[in-house]
């Protein structure tokens, strides 16, 4: 998946910081591209196609000027002690980074296991929807800090944010995709009629 590499390090380092964005960019072009998961947040293709142009025109140079920014920092002309000492208190140098990728993968793993569940026809429930936020939210524990050291990326979040609130609709009226399970119809905040909506199933 897409952390697995970096998470199996036992003790993470700066190469495991350009990992983890080199896993973020996996992530948000497989949410773009994949249909299994794209199938989640687009349903205007305008906005898909919007999407895709912004990705490809600015979130990857954002990730590239991420790159660029931590190998500035640790060039002879700056102070490299200063920037491993804040990396440090951010949590994205080691035992703390581990944990943080460690919490990423298994989220991401959990994908793999409800589509293997699947092809293998066992009965499974997996909110898509909640999936994808708990994604987002752990990409987070991570960006968050990074983008507060390097001081750019702020792009990279404000994207991951725009797919995590599309993921986000309809969260509190029970419309969340589902692979397997029937789940429970939407309420009408109206009070009148049974506002049934149908649930979108997951296809691989």
């Amino acid at each position: 998946m897409w952390f697995s590499k970096i998470a199996a390090e036992a003790d993470p380092k700066i190469r495991e910081l350009h990992g983890f964005i080199d896993g973020v960019m996996d992530f948000l072009k497989d949410t773009l591209h994949r249909e299994d998961l794209s199938a989640v947040l687009w349903n205007d293709g305008t906005l898909h196609a919007l999407a895709l142009e912004t990705f490809k025109m600015d979130v990857i140079e954002s990730a590239n000027q991420v790159h660029r920014t931590i190998e500035a920092l640790q060039s002879p002309s700056t102070s490299q002690e200063v920037f491993m000492r804040r990396i440090s208190e951010h949590g994205l140098f080691g035992r703390p980074m581990r944990f943080k990728l460690a919490v990423l993968d298994s989220i991401a793993k959990e994908w793999e296991r409800a589509k293997i569940n699947l092809k293998e026809k066992f009965k499974t429930e997996f909110n898509i929807r909640g999936w994808f936020k708990r994604m987002c939210d752990a990409i987070d524990a991570v960006l968050d800090s990074l983008i507060k050291v390097v001081g750019v990326g702020d792009l990279i979040k404000e994207f991951k944010d725009s797919l995590s609130a599309l993921a986000s609709s309809d969260k509190d009226n029970g419309d969340d995709p589902s692979v397997g399970g029937s789940g429970n119809a939407p309420k009408s905040d109206s009070g009148g009629g049974s506002g049934h909506t149908p649930r979108r199933k997951f296809r691989l």
